[in-house]
Protein backbone atom coordinates (compact mmCIF):
# COMPACT_ATOMS: atom_id res chain seq x y z
CA UNK A 1 0.00 0.00 0.00
CA UNK A 2 1.71 3.10 -0.93
CA UNK A 3 2.12 6.56 1.21
CA UNK A 4 -0.95 8.15 -0.75
CA UNK A 5 -2.96 5.41 -0.08
CA UNK A 6 -2.51 5.31 3.36
CA UNK A 7 -2.59 9.37 3.72
CA UNK A 8 -5.82 8.98 2.05
CA UNK A 9 -7.43 6.66 4.11
CA UNK A 10 -8.09 9.25 7.74
CA UNK A 11 -9.23 11.75 5.48
CA UNK A 12 -11.76 9.89 3.73
CA UNK A 13 -12.95 7.93 6.32
CA UNK A 14 -13.55 10.93 8.60
CA UNK A 15 -14.41 13.10 6.20
CA UNK A 16 -17.31 10.79 5.25
CA UNK A 17 -18.43 9.65 8.50
CA UNK A 18 -18.66 13.71 9.50
CA UNK A 19 -20.39 14.41 6.08
CA UNK A 20 -22.95 11.95 7.10
CA UNK A 21 -23.24 12.88 10.74
CA UNK A 22 -24.07 16.60 10.59
CA UNK A 23 -27.61 16.04 8.81
CA UNK A 24 -28.72 14.11 11.86
CA UNK A 25 -26.77 16.03 14.16
CA UNK A 26 -28.62 19.35 12.83
CA UNK A 27 -32.10 17.50 12.51
CA UNK A 28 -31.53 16.67 16.87
CA UNK A 29 -30.95 20.40 17.49
CA UNK A 30 -33.49 21.97 15.63
CA UNK A 31 -35.52 19.47 17.05
CA UNK A 32 -34.59 19.66 20.78
CA UNK A 33 -33.82 23.47 20.47
CA UNK A 34 -30.39 23.86 20.87
CA UNK A 35 -29.60 26.69 18.93
CA UNK A 36 -26.81 29.60 18.88
CA UNK A 37 -28.70 32.44 18.96
CA UNK A 38 -27.32 35.75 16.92
CA UNK A 39 -26.44 38.46 19.53
CA UNK A 40 -25.36 41.22 16.93
CA UNK A 41 -21.43 41.52 18.50
CA UNK A 42 -19.92 37.92 18.93
CA UNK A 43 -22.44 35.65 16.84
CA UNK A 44 -23.10 37.86 13.71
CA UNK A 45 -25.34 35.27 11.80
CA UNK A 46 -29.11 36.73 11.04
CA UNK A 47 -30.73 33.63 12.61
CA UNK A 48 -30.35 31.03 15.24
CA UNK A 49 -28.49 28.19 13.87
CA UNK A 50 -27.33 24.72 15.53
CA UNK A 51 -24.51 23.94 17.39
CA UNK A 52 -23.87 20.70 17.59
CA UNK A 53 -21.53 20.22 14.82
CA UNK A 54 -18.73 19.27 17.08
CA UNK A 55 -20.33 15.96 17.30
CA UNK A 56 -19.95 14.80 13.73
CA UNK A 57 -16.62 16.00 13.53
CA UNK A 58 -15.31 14.35 17.00
CA UNK A 59 -17.48 10.92 15.42
CA UNK A 60 -15.41 11.53 12.09
CA UNK A 61 -11.81 12.00 14.42
CA UNK A 62 -12.28 8.64 16.19
CA UNK A 63 -13.52 6.77 13.35
CA UNK A 64 -10.39 7.43 11.40
CA UNK A 65 -7.85 7.19 14.79
CA UNK A 66 -9.54 3.72 15.28
CA UNK A 67 -8.03 2.64 11.74
CA UNK A 68 -4.85 3.49 12.20
CA UNK A 69 -3.35 0.39 14.21
CA UNK A 70 -5.75 -1.78 11.25
CA UNK A 71 -3.65 -0.56 8.19
CA UNK A 72 -0.74 -1.38 9.82
CA UNK A 73 -1.35 -4.71 9.71
CA UNK A 74 -1.24 -4.39 5.60
CA UNK A 75 1.61 -1.19 5.24
CA UNK A 76 4.31 -0.53 7.09
CA UNK A 77 4.27 3.37 6.38
CA UNK A 78 0.58 3.62 8.60
CA UNK A 79 1.54 5.02 11.90
CA UNK A 80 1.58 2.61 15.08
CA UNK A 81 -0.65 3.95 17.78
CA UNK A 82 1.77 5.52 20.71
CA UNK A 83 1.47 6.78 23.63
CA UNK A 84 0.43 10.24 22.91
CA UNK A 85 -2.15 9.36 20.64
CA UNK A 86 -3.92 7.04 23.56
CA UNK A 87 -3.63 10.80 25.47
CA UNK A 88 -4.48 12.81 22.51
CA UNK A 89 -8.19 10.19 22.63
CA UNK A 90 -8.41 10.64 26.44
CA UNK A 91 -7.88 14.08 26.60
CA UNK A 92 -10.22 14.93 23.33
CA UNK A 93 -13.14 12.79 25.44
CA UNK A 94 -13.15 14.84 28.19
CA UNK A 95 -13.16 17.92 26.26
CA UNK A 96 -15.50 16.64 24.22
CA UNK A 97 -17.56 15.90 27.40
CA UNK A 98 -17.11 19.17 28.65
CA UNK A 99 -18.08 21.01 25.80
CA UNK A 100 -21.19 18.76 24.76
CA UNK A 101 -22.28 19.69 28.62
CA UNK A 102 -21.46 23.34 28.04
CA UNK A 103 -23.71 23.42 24.03
CA UNK A 104 -26.59 20.97 26.16
CA UNK A 105 -27.36 23.06 29.96
CA UNK A 106 -24.06 25.19 30.27
CA UNK A 107 -20.94 24.57 32.52
CA UNK A 108 -19.37 26.84 34.96
CA UNK A 109 -15.94 28.91 33.29
CA UNK A 110 -14.07 27.84 36.05
CA UNK A 111 -14.96 24.34 35.35
CA UNK A 112 -14.64 24.62 31.76
CA UNK A 113 -10.97 25.75 32.63
CA UNK A 114 -10.19 22.63 35.06
CA UNK A 115 -10.91 20.30 32.88
CA UNK A 116 -9.03 22.12 30.04
CA UNK A 117 -6.51 21.78 32.34
CA UNK A 118 -6.48 18.48 33.22
CA UNK A 119 -6.87 17.01 29.60
CA UNK A 120 -3.76 19.26 28.57
CA UNK A 121 -1.96 17.44 31.59
CA UNK A 122 -2.99 14.18 30.45
CA UNK A 123 -1.40 15.13 26.73
CA UNK A 124 2.06 15.95 28.81
CA UNK A 125 2.19 12.62 30.46
CA UNK A 126 1.74 11.21 26.84
CA UNK A 127 4.59 12.69 25.83
CA UNK A 128 3.48 16.11 24.94
CA UNK A 129 6.11 18.64 25.98
CA UNK A 130 7.92 22.07 24.69
CA UNK A 131 11.48 21.36 25.88
CA UNK A 132 13.49 23.62 23.17
CA UNK A 133 12.22 26.53 21.13
CA UNK A 134 14.56 27.44 17.99
CA UNK A 135 14.48 31.33 17.56
CA UNK A 136 15.17 33.04 13.96
CA UNK A 137 18.09 33.00 13.02
CA UNK A 138 18.77 30.13 14.83
CA UNK A 139 18.69 30.42 18.60
CA UNK A 140 17.96 27.90 20.77
CA UNK A 141 16.33 27.84 24.20
CA UNK A 142 16.18 25.07 26.34
CA UNK A 143 12.65 25.53 28.56
CA UNK A 144 13.86 22.77 31.06
CA UNK A 145 10.97 22.10 33.56
CA UNK A 146 9.21 25.44 32.63
CA UNK A 147 8.30 23.72 29.42
CA UNK A 148 5.10 21.61 31.07
CA UNK A 149 3.37 25.27 32.62
CA UNK A 150 4.40 26.23 28.89
CA UNK A 151 2.70 23.74 27.12
CA UNK A 152 -0.30 23.31 29.61
CA UNK A 153 -1.03 27.33 28.58
CA UNK A 154 -0.50 26.49 25.19
CA UNK A 155 -3.26 23.87 24.57
CA UNK A 156 -5.57 25.61 26.58
CA UNK A 157 -5.22 28.86 25.67
CA UNK A 158 -5.93 27.43 21.55
CA UNK A 159 -8.36 25.49 22.97
CA UNK A 160 -10.27 28.70 23.99
CA UNK A 161 -8.79 31.04 21.46
CA UNK A 162 -11.07 28.55 18.65
CA UNK A 163 -13.87 28.79 20.71
CA UNK A 164 -14.11 32.06 19.87
CA UNK A 165 -13.59 32.78 16.63
CA UNK A 166 -16.73 29.97 16.25
CA UNK A 167 -19.53 32.01 15.67
CA UNK A 168 -19.14 33.09 12.29
CA UNK A 169 -20.06 31.55 9.27
CA UNK A 170 -17.00 29.12 7.99
CA UNK A 171 -14.19 31.12 10.30
CA UNK A 172 -13.43 28.29 12.85
CA UNK A 173 -13.64 25.61 10.34
CA UNK A 174 -11.69 27.50 7.68
CA UNK A 175 -8.84 28.69 9.79
CA UNK A 176 -8.71 25.27 11.52
CA UNK A 177 -8.05 24.06 7.84
CA UNK A 178 -5.28 26.72 6.40
CA UNK A 179 -3.69 25.89 10.42
CA UNK A 180 -3.48 22.07 9.41
CA UNK A 181 -1.74 22.69 6.34
CA UNK A 182 0.17 24.57 7.99
CA UNK A 183 1.09 21.92 10.29
CA UNK A 184 1.61 19.12 7.66
CA UNK A 185 3.96 20.97 5.52
CA UNK A 186 6.16 22.10 8.46
CA UNK A 187 5.97 18.28 9.42
CA UNK A 188 6.80 17.23 5.76
CA UNK A 189 9.77 19.82 6.02
CA UNK A 190 11.47 18.71 8.98
CA UNK A 191 10.81 15.11 8.88
CA UNK A 192 8.55 13.87 10.85
CA UNK A 193 6.40 11.07 8.94
CA UNK A 194 3.45 10.57 11.06
CA UNK A 195 2.07 13.96 11.93
CA UNK A 196 -0.14 13.99 8.04
CA UNK A 197 -1.94 10.90 8.87
CA UNK A 198 -3.44 13.41 12.08
CA UNK A 199 -3.42 16.41 10.59
CA UNK A 200 -5.35 14.57 7.64
CA UNK A 201 -7.93 12.70 9.79
CA UNK A 202 -8.79 16.17 11.66
CA UNK A 203 -8.69 17.98 8.31
CA UNK A 204 -11.46 15.53 6.65
CA UNK A 205 -13.62 15.97 9.58
CA UNK A 206 -13.39 19.42 9.28
CA UNK A 207 -14.25 19.62 5.69
CA UNK A 208 -17.15 16.99 5.62
CA UNK A 209 -18.53 19.75 8.95
CA UNK A 210 -17.87 22.59 6.52
CA UNK A 211 -19.59 21.45 3.80
CA UNK A 212 -22.83 22.82 6.23
CA UNK A 213 -21.06 25.62 7.91
CA UNK A 214 -20.06 27.63 4.93
CA UNK A 215 -21.95 30.90 4.23
CA UNK A 216 -25.25 30.73 5.05
CA UNK A 217 -24.49 28.52 7.71
CA UNK A 218 -26.62 25.51 8.74
CA UNK A 219 -24.12 24.39 12.05
CA UNK A 220 -21.84 25.17 14.03
CA UNK A 221 -19.31 24.00 15.88
CA UNK A 222 -20.13 24.59 19.41
CA UNK A 223 -17.84 23.98 22.30
CA UNK A 224 -17.99 20.16 21.79
CA UNK A 225 -16.48 21.03 18.23
CA UNK A 226 -14.35 24.16 19.17
CA UNK A 227 -12.59 22.92 22.33
CA UNK A 228 -11.25 19.71 20.45
CA UNK A 229 -10.11 20.99 17.49
CA UNK A 230 -8.69 23.84 19.26
CA UNK A 231 -7.05 21.58 21.60
CA UNK A 232 -5.79 19.16 18.18
CA UNK A 233 -4.67 22.12 16.32
CA UNK A 234 -2.12 23.61 19.51
CA UNK A 235 -0.63 19.64 19.30
CA UNK A 236 -0.32 18.92 15.73
CA UNK A 237 0.81 22.93 14.92
CA UNK A 238 3.77 21.62 17.66
CA UNK A 239 4.61 18.68 16.55
CA UNK A 240 4.57 19.36 13.13
CA UNK A 241 7.38 22.10 13.79
CA UNK A 242 9.48 19.91 15.69
CA UNK A 243 12.44 17.88 14.47
CA UNK A 244 12.93 14.67 15.34
CA UNK A 245 15.65 16.33 18.14
CA UNK A 246 12.52 17.07 19.69
CA UNK A 247 13.67 21.16 18.89
CA UNK A 248 10.42 23.11 18.17
CA UNK A 249 10.50 26.19 15.84
CA UNK A 250 8.26 28.42 17.73
CA UNK A 251 7.23 30.66 15.10
CA UNK A 252 5.42 28.12 13.20
CA UNK A 253 2.99 27.32 15.32
CA UNK A 254 2.33 30.97 16.12
CA UNK A 255 1.77 31.61 12.67
CA UNK A 256 -0.50 29.06 12.06
CA UNK A 257 -2.72 29.96 14.84
CA UNK A 258 -2.47 33.99 14.14
CA UNK A 259 -5.60 34.81 13.69
CA UNK A 260 -7.67 33.15 16.70
CA UNK A 261 -4.56 33.87 19.11
CA UNK A 262 -4.49 37.69 17.98
CA UNK A 263 -8.75 37.58 17.98
CA UNK A 264 -8.61 36.11 21.35
CA UNK A 265 -6.13 38.84 22.54
CA UNK A 266 -7.82 41.62 21.20
CA UNK A 267 -10.85 40.05 23.01
CA UNK A 268 -9.52 39.95 26.28
CA UNK A 269 -8.33 43.95 25.94
CA UNK A 270 -12.10 44.57 25.24
CA UNK A 271 -13.19 42.82 28.18
CA UNK A 272 -10.60 44.10 30.45
CA UNK A 273 -10.80 47.77 29.35
CA UNK A 274 -14.46 47.40 29.80
CA UNK A 275 -13.64 46.21 33.58
CA UNK A 276 -15.61 42.68 32.79
CA UNK A 277 -14.80 39.55 33.44
CA UNK A 278 -11.88 37.99 30.92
Amino acid sequence: MSNVVVLAVPFVVAYVTSLLMVPLVTRFAIRHRLLDQPDGIRRAHSRAVPRLGGVATFAGLIAAFALAPLVGLVSPTAPALPRLTLALIASCSILFVIGLRDDLRGVPPALKLAGQTFAALIVCYGGFRLDVLVIPPGHEIALGWIGIPISVIWLVGVSNALNLVDGLDGLAGGVSVIALLTATAAALVVHNPTVPWYTLALGGALLGFLQFNFPPARIFLGDSGSLVVGFLLAVYTVKGATRPDQATYALAPIFALSFPLLDTGFAMLRRWLRGTPL
